[in-house]
């Protein structure tokens, strides 16, 4: 994201204001949102891992082995559904972008 992002900030950046019409600040919006899904979708999977390396060597029951294992594919599932929507959440987040799809 970094590496497409901030080439486009640039470009739209050398762009007259008539040019531009408000999407230097959608295009900023957009990658805030983007960040900001990444980090919420990212961060409990490596809150889990670091407490299944911690935890490793420590003699668990079969019960909280099942709690580990549902809470793993609830945080896998809910990763998934997140960066689903960051794919889909410039179209919702920018006006000039959903006028572009619709045409």
């Amino acid at each position: 994201m970094i590496i497409f992002g901030v080439p486009a900030y640039r470009n739209l950046r050398g762009l007259s204001s008539v040019q531009l019409q408000g999407t230097d600040q959608q295009l900023t919006l957009i990658i805030c949102g983007q960040i900001a899904m990444i980090i919420i979708t990212v961060l409990p999977t490596c809150v889990f891992d670091a407490y299944a390396q911690i935890t490793s060597t420590v003699n668990k029951s079969a019960e909280q082995k099942n709690l580990e294992f549902f809470m793993a594919n609830i945080i896998s599932f809910v990763a998934a559904i997140g960066l689903g929507v960051i794919t889909v959440a410039p179209a919702n987040t920018s006006s000039s972008l959903r006028r572009r799809i619709k045409n």
